[in-house]
């Protein structure tokens, strides 16, 4: 019989014989296996009808508890006795640049072990963030932010500040920026515009002569300005102030001048506009000449007057030309006569005419005058000092010399003589050979 009483087989055994029979079987389950203890009773030899009911050993049954990775590979294989809830410690799925993993529990949900079972591990997965860094060209910090994988990070362009020598204009990020798969770190770039300043040219006043635009570090250069001459001055460049230096912003440059007094020509004319002299002299001032010298004549004597136009401050080339005052000059007339007297002697304007007339004194009679000239009275043009002497002849014994024959008068070296046919006579009746 079975252990619960059910019949198995029915033999017949001769008394005497131990009756034997092939070992039952008894049906596993899944909690135990079970295997033929014997038959209670003993078995022993037959004296009889007997009854023996099988015995069965139970082993409890212990399964394989299979355990899986997320991807089906095996993790392990463990035996666990029917009826206890398995356990295995967590698995580990290997984090990726993507996300990390966290085990979230085994599929199908473990149970008390009624057979073999398989359980494959579960995990939560969470996107994995990453730090991005961000760095001014000089490597020194501006931020960092927090970017999950996959996502292109982005940040707001930095400044770089401004010299006076560049301007800087954000470039972009070096290396560039891609898609984020790990921690990452950006450098700003940024491309450098050389600046470029406002150079402002004046003239001495503070006018505007000129703007120009010139690089940080470059020294300016203008052509020279010019600055209009004046009657007084003539300008000549002589630089800017402040002195020109290579810029570093927007200056102002005023330029200054040399100023020369200018000289100007100063002609001084005769009155005939016959050059006297030229003298150089400084505008503003008074020029000044000695006075100059107009030869006199027999008719004139001349002193000097003045200078034509009135001699003024220079302002610029200047003629003068030499005026003079015109005396007529006077002349004396004289005579050194004896035995008369001349009429008309006295002072007398050059060009003045005048009669003088011999007068002879009782006893003469007139001969001629020192001149030679024989009219009396005669007429004379005042030219210079002269002496007009009249010369006499005394009457006393002509007669008796020369009787009543015709006579001439002549005078030879200076002295006068009678001439009387083919004979010479003195005035005093003496022959002369």
């Amino acid at each position: 019989m079975n252990e619960f009483g059910s019949l198995i087989d029915q033999t017949t055994v001769e008394y005497g014989i131990v009756p034997t029979h092939a070992d039952p079987v008894k049906q596993n389950t899944a909690e135990y296996t079970y295997t033929f203890a014997g038959w209670t009773p003993t078995v022993v030899a037959v004296t009889g009808d007997a009854t023996y009911t099988a015995t069965f050993n139970a082993t409890k049954n212990s399964y394989t508890i299979t355990w899986q990775n997320e991807d089906g590979s095996l993790i392990d294989q463990t035996t666990v006795e029917y009826g206890l809830v398995p356990t295995h410690a967590d698995p580990v799925k290997q984090n990726t640049a993507e996300f990390s993993y966290t085990f979230a529990g085994w599929t199908p949900e473990v149970v008390a072990v009624t057979g073999d079972a398989t359980y494959k591990a579960t995990f939560n997965a969470t996107k994995n963030s990453y730090t991005i860094t961000w760095q001014n060209e000089d490597g020194s910090l501006i931020d960092q932010t927090t970017v999950e994988y996959g996502v292109v990070p982005t940040h707001a362009d930095p400044v770089k500040q401004n010299t006076a020598e560049y301007t800087y204009t954000f470039a972009g990020w070096d290396p560039a920026v891609v898609a984020v798969t790990g921690d990452a770190t950006y450098r700003a770039t940024f491309n450098a515009t050389k600046n470029s300043y406002t150079i402002t040219w004046q003239n001495e006043d503070g006018s505007l002569i000129d703007q120009t635009t010139v690089e940080y570090g470059i020294v300016p250069t203008h052509a020279d300005p010019v600055k209009q001459n004046t009657a007084e001055y003539t300008y000549t460049f002589a630089g800017w102030t402040p002195n020109l230096v290579a810029v570093t912003g927007d200056a102002t440059y005023r330029a200054t001048f040399n100023a020369t007094k200018n000289s100007y020509t100063i002609t001084w004319q005769n009155e005939d506009g016959s050059l006297i002299d030229q003298t150089t002299v400084e505008y503003g001032i008074v020029p000044t000449h000695a006075d100059p010298v107009k030869q006199n004549t027999a008719e004139y004597t001349y002193t000097f007057a003045g200078w034509d136009p009135e001699v003024v401050v220079v302002t610029g080339d200047a003629t003068y030309r030499a005026t003079f005052n015109s005396e007529v000059n006077m002349y004396s007339i004289t005579s050194n006569t004896i035995n008369g007297e001349v009429v008309g002697i006295g002072v007398y304007a050059y060009g003045t005419e005048v009669e003088l007339e011999a007068i002879p004194a009782d006893g003469y009679a007139f001969n001629q005058w020192s001149d030679g000239v024989t009219e009396n009275p005669r007429t004379i043009i005042v030219t210079g000092d002269a002496e007009y002497t009249a010369l006499f002849t005394s009457t006393e014994g002509l007669e008796d010399v020369y009787g009543h024959d015709p006579v001439q008068k002549v005078i030879i070296d200076n002295k006068v003589y009678i001439l009387r046919g083919d004979k010479k006579f003195t005035l005093h009746g003496q022959e002369v050979k």
